[in-house]
């Protein structure tokens, strides 16, 4: 399990912990630093964990947490602004979904390498022209489900 919780020393921010959940009183701090950070999805083997780090519904970013070695990669480009809606690991653990506005006027799904978080994304469903406000993918990953706000 991985949850968000406020830090008292700071007057503004939010920690990501994570714990077995057999032990969940055993949980050590995952990602701290200045800022709010928010758990979204664990890989499928449960060593990578993405997290946004939230500033405002318009500016936020996507990040990968290796849980063993604590490395952390930004998914998102560090230029620019953009919101991050909702994030989905592929069935296999290699990609990323990622529902964000950042590159056009909806919030759309867009397809991530986090081997290659420097390469452009593959923009998925681009005849929407709705928001997209979250995503989860099949176990099998040939499917995905989409929450579409259409007005």
């Amino acid at each position: 399990m991985a949850y968000q919780a406020a830090v008292q020393l700071r007057q503004f921010g939010a920690d990501i912990y994570v714990a077995d959940l057999a032990t969940p009183r055993m949980a050590r701090r995952a990602v701290e630093d200045i800022g709010t950070f928010e758990p979204i999805d664990f890989s499928p083997d449960g060593a990578k964990l993405l997290f946004r780090q939230f500033r405002s519904i318009e500016d936020a970013d996507l990040h990968l947490i290796d849980l063993a070695t604590g490395a952390r990669t930004q998914l998102t480009p560090k230029d620019g602004k953009g919101g991050v809606a909702a994030a989905r690991f592929s069935a296999d653990g290699k990609r990323v979904f990622l529902v964000t506005d950042r590159y056009g006027d909806f919030f759309e799904v867009v397809r991530l390498d986090p081997q290659k978080p420097n390469d452009a994304p593959e923009r998925l469903a681009r005849d929407l022209a709705w928001d997209v406000e979250g995503i989860d993918v099949s176990p099998d990953g040939k499917r995905a489900a989409l929450v579409v706000n259409e007005e």
